[in-house]
């Protein structure tokens, strides 16, 4: 067991696939790319992925930002980081 001095390792082995669609309109959507791509820095069990769905051709009415976990809407608008993690770390 290491002492009060020494560091330890830890992993968490798991892996989520987490989708944000955005529009090039939306400030709110700048906002949650930027706070997704720091905690995608942090963790490297979850993959982002970036959609805009003004690219998108067969889309024609949509809720940005929109967040979905492995393909399941988990919320819309403004991202609370903190409550995000902990629904991450429930899930893994």
């Amino acid at each position: 067991m290491p002492t009060d001095g020494e560091k330890r390792n830890i992993y968490i082995v798991f892996q989520m696939e987490i989708t944000l669609y955005i529009s090039n309109q939306c400030a709110v959507c700048k906002r949650v790319k930027d706070k997704l791509e720091s905690l995608t820095e942090e963790e490297p069990g979850l993959l982002l992925a970036v959609k805009n769905i003004d690219e998108i051709k067969d889309i024609k009415s949509f809720i940005v930002p929109a967040l979905f976990l492995d393909n399941k809407l988990y919320s819309y608008g403004d991202v609370n980081i903190e409550k995000l993690k902990s629904f991450i770390y429930k899930k893994s």
